[in-house]
């Protein structure tokens, strides 16, 4: 007669996204308000290391192995996303579309990663209604932090945790 079996693999993993626009990007402000756009041509590379822990536990007796996974690199690009103010001095980003990283199985990703592979998107950006205004200021970088976390119960018995940082650099065009 043979026990059953528990098989466990447990993931471990980063991903770092850095992406850019391919040229810069036209907006328009009406006011301190951004008009609704959409920022296209978005390009980048995304890095994806980490390892697998595999368990095997029959009856009394228990195996386990680390499997390291390769860091791998991948180019992405035709990205947009949208954009937008809701009011003046505000920006609120959109999905993101057309950009889909391959997933991976070393390590494992969750559905939530999969789902949303570059992170979380950030709130609302605030950017000083008086920087808008001044025809003086030529550029102004904002950059946003946003994060995002789960813990798993039985089976999984694990956390994911997400995090982006976002710069983004607007230029005053000069009519």
């Amino acid at each position: 007669m043979r026990a059953e079996c528990e098989h466990t693999v447990r993931a471990e993993g980063i991903r770092d996204v850095r992406f850019r626009t391919a040229r810069p990007v036209l907006v328009r402000f009406d006011g301190a308000r951004l008009l609704p756009m959409r920022v296209r041509g978005l390009r980048g590379i995304g890095t994806v290391a980490g390892a697998n822990t595999i368990t095997d536990i029959c009856g009394s007796g228990r195996t386990q192995a680390i499997q390291d996974c390769v860091q791998t690199k991948q180019s992405f690009r035709g990205g947009s996303i949208g954009a937008l103010g809701m009011r003046a001095g505000s920006i609120t980003l959109r999905t993101l579309r057309d950009v889909r990283p391959r997933t991976t199985s070393c390590p494992q990703e969750p559905a939530e990663v999969r789902a949303a592979p570059l992170g979380p998107i950030p709130g609302p950006l605030r950017i000083p209604v008086t920087a808008l205004r001044n025809r003086r200021i030529a550029h102004v970088t904002l950059t946003a932090y946003a994060s995002w976390g789960k813990n798993y119960g039985s089976p999984e018995d694990g956390t994911l945790e997400q995090r982006a940082v976002w710069t983004l650099t607007f230029t005053r065009v000069r009519p």
